[in-house]
């Protein structure tokens, strides 16, 4: 693909709330969107690799649900409102490939837990969004068709592991998408696109009809156009999401301990929303702290392909299904074999240590504020920087924390992000002063 922006014309820039209250208004069918958002998903989500699976049937379906409670007076949170579920979550009827040709038939009987929630308010699932293979890389490419690209520069990547989610958002095709966050997953492709990204406290969703990498580290939540979108979503999956109006307190932590490829432009850029925030009533306070990332990064590897392997390994075992994975999965894979008992019960020990270090970042303050990657999006001929580009993001997993991404400006053309890293639950508190950043950028 060029250089360029690739944006869906009609729906492009209107929030899942804005839909709806066309649709409840009777400016729109849910038809109409349908048929809107699925020739976009087709047109330009095609163009972009944003989708494995497009499911038009599906979304009439669930249009003929958005109808019905027109008809009765009782219109959903999200009725008429088309989104997209990443690879991961069953959708009746649809292949849930895992981002895997090894999985290519494995056809759901019944939607996941999360996709019966937003389907029962309303929402009408127009696709499978593009991932890597088994959630494996911070980048989205795998052997089912091609790479998902950033809409902002075809030239590169979108992020990952729920690139197509964030692609898809950022290019208007649909409002709101479902995605799944075991190292930064959510937040990476959305800071890369432009989005709002959230990584829920672990288990906080309901899981069930859902591939999560590891049930420990995976978080389920959207990315989204907007903050309200995304406090919308959060709430109806049951994480707890309402706004609070309070004066806040932040620290920024500019370090990773995984700097050696970091953009001070980009840090620069994160820093200087930081300073305008005070009148927004939140304080941050100055640091020179680090995440200490390199501390703990080969201990959140061991848990999280010690996870993989123990889900995935009748993929190796099978030398038919072996075949059709891709390099990289082979080689996680067969890290993952290595990883012994006592070595996993050791790493999961060590995310006390490392939950403690982050309460001592976090003494005295709401949240901490942290670029959510470091760079902007790669230039996917580039070789991948895996460690770089989950440096900010993974801590967050490892210890069952929770965090937010924000749009927070521009470098180079190119859309960056701002995260607000918060104790497990804190989910209400970083939404709030994510509406705060949100306001802060459109002034």
């Amino acid at each position: 693909m060029e250089k360029s922006v690739v944006v869906a014309d009609r729906l492009h820039g209107m929030s899942a709330s804005e839909i709806r209250e066309r649709v409840v208004a009777g400016e729109w069918s849910p038809h109409e969107v349908c048929e809107m958002a699925s020739g976009a998903a087709a047109e330009i989500g095609g163009a972009l690799g944003a989708f494995i699976t497009i499911t038009p049937e599906v979304a009439y379906r669930h249009a003929a649900n958005a109808l019905r409670q027109l008809e009765q007076g009782d219109p959903g949170p999200l009725c008429g409102v088309p989104i997209g579920v990443k690879d991961v979550f069953d959708v009746a009827g649809v292949p849930t490939t895992t981002g895997s040709l090894a999985r290519r038939e494995s056809v759901a009987a019944q939607d996941a837990s999360c996709v019966a929630r937003l389907v029962s308010a309303g929402a009408m699932v127009i696709g499978k969004t593009n991932m890597p293979e088994f959630a494996m890389l911070p980048r989205t490419v795998n052997r089912l068709g091609g790479e998902c690209v950033n809409p902002v520069d075809g030239t590169r990547i979108s992020g990952g592991s729920s690139g197509g989610s964030a692609a898809a958002v950022a290019a208007g095709i649909v409002p709101i998408a479902l995605g799944t966050d075991a190292g930064g997953s959510t937040r990476i492709p959305a800071a890369l696109c432009g989005t709002v990204g959230v990584h829920s406290t672990p288990g906080a969703v309901d899981g069930r009809g859902t591939y999560r990498s590891s049930a420990l580290l995976t978080s389920i939540g959207p990315i989204a156009r907007t903050v309200g979108d995304a406090a919308l979503v959060l709430d109806l999956l049951g994480a707890q999401a309402d706004y609070r109006s309070a004066a806040l307190r932040g620290r920024w932590v500019g370090r990773s301990g995984l700097d050696s490829n970091a953009d001070p432009r980009v840090l620069a850029a994160v820093r200087g929303i930081c300073d305008r925030l005070g009148d927004k009533g939140i304080d941050i306070a100055d640091s020179d702290a680090s995440l200490s990332a390199d501390r703990y990064i080969d201990s959140f590897h061991v848990v999280l392909n010690g996870d993989r392997y123990r889900q995935l390994h009748r993929f190796i075992d099978d030398p038919a299904a072996h075949a059709l994975l891709t390099d990289y999965a082979r080689r996680i894979l067969a890290e993952g074999a290595r990883v012994t008992d006592a070595e996993y019960a050791t790493a999961v020990t060590t995310r006390r240590d490392a939950a403690a270090h982050l309460e001592t970042l976090l003494a005295g303050t709401d949240f901490l504020v942290t670029p959510t990657v470091s760079v902007t999006a790669p230039r996917a001929a580039d070789p991948l920087d895996h460690a770089g580009l989950i440096a900010f993001t993974y801590l967050v997993n490892y210890t069952g924390y929770t965090a937010v991404s924000v749009p927070c400006g521009i470098v180079d053309g190119l859309p960056i992000g701002i995260q607000l890293i918060g104790r497990p639950g804190a989910e209400s508190t970083l939404l709030d002063a994510a509406r705060r950043i949100e306001r802060l950028n459109a002034e």
